[in-house]
């Protein structure tokens, strides 16, 4: 028999929506209606208490061994589909992006890059995407959580940005969405382990590089200060003469 033109149109939408609500496990393929019935069916598929305790722990291989028997048991009802696996999807954002949070963390920073987003997008394909997405979100997660723990190392990080940025416009902002922490979070971690405000340590440390500048002689004040990193005039020669107990002019002169 003879297909007319919009009875091979209305197939191929059919096996298109068929192969989008498809999900590749255990040879199995996941149709149309099951994930419109499990619409009605499931409005949570993990326990968030459970998830939180080992995200909290740190026990990234209980996570994923509790996943894969969560799998097994959607399997068992028929309940494996890409509904959800949408679902698990955001029930291990939610947990796992507030236990970033809670630590000064912005997940949606640490999760930017373009590798990051693709693993993200392909997680519903498959269980395998699933539990690979999944082991590379913990792994970042917790990496990322000892870095900041280890508040020398990512102070040492932040004061290095400082020393190949200050010529730049730099604040809190600007250095805390560089190591993915919140502005307050980033300020609050800076003083409590240097005994130094950051925006004073930024500024201590233009006003030394504008002495090595004023001390060489080879460029006048206003381009010393805008060199450093300060586009107000007034506000540099203020500060520097705070700072050192004398003038930009009579340091140069001096």
């Amino acid at each position: 028999n003879e297909y007319k033109i919009p009875e091979l149109y209305a197939a191929r939408k059919k096996l298109t929506k068929l192969f989008y609500y498809n999900v590749g496990i255990y040879s199995k393929a996941f149709h149309e209606e099951e994930a419109e019935q499990s619409l009605n069916d499931e409005v949570q598929i993990l326990d968030l208490e459970k998830l939180v305790e080992h995200v909290a722990n740190k026990d990234k291989n209980r996570i994923l061994n509790y996943l894969k028997q969560v799998f097994d048991e959607l399997s068992a009802y028929k309940k494996l589909n890409l509904h959800s696996l949408y679902l698990m999807k955001q029930e291990i954002m939610q947990v796992v992006y507030a236990d970033l949070m809670n630590q000064g963390i912005q997940a949606t920073k640490l999760f930017y890059d373009e590798f990051s987003i693709k693993l993200a997008d392909r997680a519903t394909n498959s269980t395998v995407d699933m539990i690979r997405w999944v082991n590379y979100l913990l792994e970042k997660t917790f990496e990322y959580e000892d870095e900041v723990a280890k508040a020398a190392t990512i102070i040492e990080k932040i004061n290095k940005y400082i020393h190949e940025h200050y010529a730049e416009e730099i604040g809190r902002n600007e250095i805390s969405a560089e190591f993915y922490l919140t502005p307050e979070y980033l300020a609050k971690l800076y003083k409590k382990k240097t005994g130094v405000n950051l925006k004073d340590y930024i500024n201590e440390y233009r006003i030394e590089k504008a002495k090595e500048l004023l001390r060489a002689g080879e460029k006048n004040i206003s381009m010393v200060a805008e060199s450093v990193g300060f586009d107000n005039f007034t506000y540099f020669s203020t500060l520097f003469k705070k700072m050192t107990g004398v003038s930009p002019k009579d340091y140069k002169r001096n």
